[in-house]
């Protein structure tokens, strides 16, 4: 009795297992799909409106014929002009669907009248998207090298394979202005046009030549008072002082002094297309959704040529011809600085944050280089600008991780030197 009325109670127990091990299996056996759409098109006055398509596998389309004679529908592949499909006869007034399921490249026809024609094109979607720059440093050294890493990611329906590129855009352009209330800028009225590219790294050597104090302001916004994110420099008088900014905006605009804005005036242009200098290209490969970060190295050999300066990082992932992107803007990714300066001219100041790299290696770098002694990206007084190397060997090594004697070395190796 008593081994019946255990039976009894794990019958009910069982079978609800069993039941819960079976939704399980057919939920995995379920494939994910995409939402699906349904689109319509209208025959009338003999034309398919619209005549174009582009859909997914999946979607539907219905066609609704508003004509008063009977149309068949005959669609053919585009590669090679066989017949796909053919319609049920869509009498007047009549509709008639059918659900895609693979990608093709279609035209179809009314087989009675051949003269009328549309296109469907049925395909997934494709879009590799670059979504992040981190550089390791946004200080390095004239022949030392540093690492850049660029995240991208697949937000498509298939797998992809592609290039995806670095760039250090823009180049410094130095600039001396002379001020002057009663002569305007440089003893001109207006003053010297200005041109330079987007993502110019623009140094101007400002300096009042009537003893009076003055202040350089680009007019981006056209408004005639400076706002957020418009170059404004520091009020000076004497002696000269360096202001620097990135041109960030393309245009035409107005620089001026907001002190004497009637009789110093000139022109400000920033041409579109940036100079770029290629960090490297990786090919690579990605399933649908996968997200990967890659490293990039800008080489001693590479920063060693360069000019120091500025520079804006972009990174651009090119797609195979053929594919479409629903979204092509993402492809290209421009964010971030780095500052391409002397070896070990790390910092301008002692203060927090540190004023940028003031053309020398003194006591200020030195101040950095003790804060951040003995640290790792693991450690609070981690600071990747003083890891300036992983070696003491020329080239240096790409940094190592760790601030240490070898950091040391290239800082004594440098101490002392000026920008000339």
């Amino acid at each position: 009795m008593t081994s019946k009325k255990l039976v009894d109670r794990r019958a009910p127990i069982t079978i609800l297992f069993a039941f819960s091990l079976a939704f399980s299996i057919s939920t995995m056996l379920i494939p994910r799909t995409t939402a699906q759409t349904t689109y319509y098109v209208t025959i009338e006055l003999f034309a398919f409106n619209p005549d174009n398509l582009t859909i997914k596998p999946g979607d539907t389309v219905v066609w609704t014929n508003n004509d008063p004679v009977i149309y068949t529908l005959w669609f053919v592949r585009v590669s090679d002009g066989s017949t796909y499909l053919l319609s049920d006869p869509i009498a007047p007034g009549a509709t008639w669907a059918y659900t895609f399921t693979e990608e093709v490249n279609l035209q179809y026809f009314d087989l009675e009248r051949l003269w009328i024609t549309g296109f469907l094109n049925v395909v997934l979607v494709h879009d590799v998207a670059v979504t992040n720059i981190l550089p390791y440093q946004t200080v390095v050294g004239q022949g030392f090298s540093t690492k850049i890493n660029v995240t991208v990611q697949n937000q498509g329906e298939v797998p992809e394979t592609f290039n995806l590129a670095l760039y250090l855009l823009g180049t410094r352009v130095p600039l001396s202005l002379g001020a002057s209330a009663s002569t305007g800028w440089n003893n001109t009225q207006p003053g010297p046009t200005i041109t330079v590219n987007l993502y110019d790294d623009v140094k101007l050597t400002l300096v009042s030549t009537d003893g009076l104090s003055h202040q350089f302001h680009v007019d981006y916004s056209g408004n005639g008072v400076p706002d957020p994110g418009e170059p404004l420099s520091p009020v000076f008088r004497t002696p000269a002082i360096t202001y620097e900014f990135i041109a960030n905006t393309p245009g035409t605009f107005t620089y001026y002094c907001t002190i004497h804005p009637v009789t110093m005036v000139g022109t400000f242009i920033v041409n579109p297309t940036p100079t770029s200098t290629l960090i490297g290209v990786q090919p690579v490969g990605l399933n649908p959704l996968e997200e990967r970060t890659l490293t990039f190295l800008w080489s001693s050999a590479l920063t060693s040529t360069m000019p120091k300066g500025i520079y804006t990082l972009s990174a651009v992932a090119d797609l195979a011809p053929g594919e479409i992107d629903v979204d092509p803007t993402d492809n290209t990714f421009t964010d971030g600085t780095v500052i391409l300066s002397i070896p070990c001219d790390v910092a301008g100041s002692t203060t927090t944050p540190p004023a940028p790299p003031d053309g020398r290696v003194d006591y200020k770098d030195v101040f950095w280089l003790l804060k951040a002694y003995g640290s790792d990206p693991t450690k609070p007084n981690w600071n990747p600008n003083l890891d300036f190397a992983g070696s003491t060997t020329t080239p240096p090594a790409p940094p190592d991780g760790r601030v240490n004697y070898i950091d040391v070395f290239w800082l004594l190796k440098n101490y002392g030197k000026i920008d000339p």
